[in-house]
């Protein structure tokens, strides 16, 4: 089978979940990266080579690194993209697949550069690239009009891998916190606003959410000015939803899903959420059993896991105004946990056997070309 440099940042559930399927399809992995995976709460099976070179990710670091690669003849170079800008090690990578013998490029979107068109560098890397693959259907119309070097690029969509044996245990939530829980129900949200803004769209889905029902925001004010949060006071005051408005203050992994066991859902339909950010809250509320609120469009990540009305409430985008207030209507908003564990399904085959026919014809491309 092929021999495959998988490149990625970060030692993450998704790199360490497809550097394993990829070898249990018998390829030749070796995964570089900038930490070991000592430094992580994730174990990796001991075949897999993993080169922690990298610690900035620097045109010097990979100059250095360069002549190893070269001498391994990689057929496959596989970048995994998180987000942000294209790093100098990363471009010299993608060149270097190119000036190497029948080598093929393959390039992995877990985030959505929605600001495509001014990222020159990411432009370049998914023009040159062999394989380009998206995290969900909403990211493959992003990449129609972009001009590549093959008219038979092949794509394909990759979703990020959920995280689950290694996501924290449920842990004991602070008392106050609790005791709050148990007299009222509420709706949590995630809130990471470091400032205020009438125009968030985070605080005009709380407030949404107030006005219907009690609601716990995910989140600290810590480092918040104190005008900022007169602000908010005043505002929520304006609005009438004081009452019905909390926050959880800072918690361990462990704790937020302790809260979410106590909630009667988590919402996060509508929110500015990367894909790898929806995965990592579905996991949660699959840890604490809790009943997760999303849009049609964060339902297409693992769209096989998640069934309206049946594990979860799936609101489409263009009506979550309305469609949000019919739902918070209903008395009842808790629904029946996965109908088997979630590590017993293959949700991943599909994707996986997809990226290993594009391989496979990316292959057979340079062979004959």
């Amino acid at each position: 089978m092929a021999k495959i440099l998988l490149v990625s940042r970060q030692l993450d559930a998704t790199t360490i979940n497809l550097a394993e399927s990829l070898y249990s399809q018998q390829h030749d992995v070796t995964v570089l990266t900038q930490q070991t995976h000592e430094q992580t709460n994730i174990s990796l099976n001991q075949n897999i080579s993993v080169w922690n070179y990298f610690r900035t990710w620097s045109w010097f670091e990979f100059v250095r690194v360069m002549p190893r690669l070269w001498r391994e003849n990689f057929q496959i170079f596989h970048i995994v993209f998180t987000g942000g800008d294209l790093l100098p090690a990363e471009v010299g990578i993608g060149l270097l697949s190119k000036a190497t013998p029948q080598g093929v490029l393959a390039t992995s979107l877990m985030d959505l550069p929605f600001d495509l068109k001014t990222r020159k560098k990411l432009r370049l890397l998914l023009r040159e690239s062999d394989i380009v693959t998206c995290p969900s259907v909403e990211g493959m119309t992003l990449l129609k009009g972009l001009s590549t070097r093959s008219l038979r690029q092949g794509r394909g969509l990759l979703p990020p891998m959920l995280q689950w044996k290694d996501e924290s245990a449920q842990a004991e939530i602070p008392s106050e916190l609790a005791a709050i829980l148990k007299t009222s129900a509420r709706i949590a949200m995630p809130f990471d606003e470091s400032y205020f803004s009438e125009g968030s769209e985070i605080l005009k889905r709380a407030a949404v959410l107030a006005v219907q029902r009690p609601i716990l925001l995910l989140g600290s004010l810590s480092q918040w000015s104190h005008s900022d949060r007169r602000k908010l006071e005043q505002w929520l005051q304006d609005l009438g939803v004081s009452r019905n408005w909390m926050m959880s203050g800072d918690l361990t992994a462990g704790q937020q899903i302790g809260v979410l066991a106590a909630c009667d859902a988590l919402m996060i339909a509508g929110l500015p959420l990367s894909p790898l950010e929806v995965t990592h809250y579905q996991v949660k509320s699959l840890k604490a059993d809790c009943t997760l609120i999303i849009d049609d469009r964060q339902a297409s990540i693992h769209a096989d896991l998640w069934k309206n009305q049946k594990n979860c409430w799936i609101l489409r985008r263009e009506e979550i105004q309305r469609e949000m207030r019919e739902l918070l209507q209903k008395e009842h908003l808790k629904l029946p946990a996965l109908d088997q564990p979630l590590q017993n399904r293959n949700l991943f085959d599909a994707p996986l056997n997809e990226l290993s026919r594009l391989y496979n014809r990316a292959l057979s491309q340079q062979h004959f070309s």
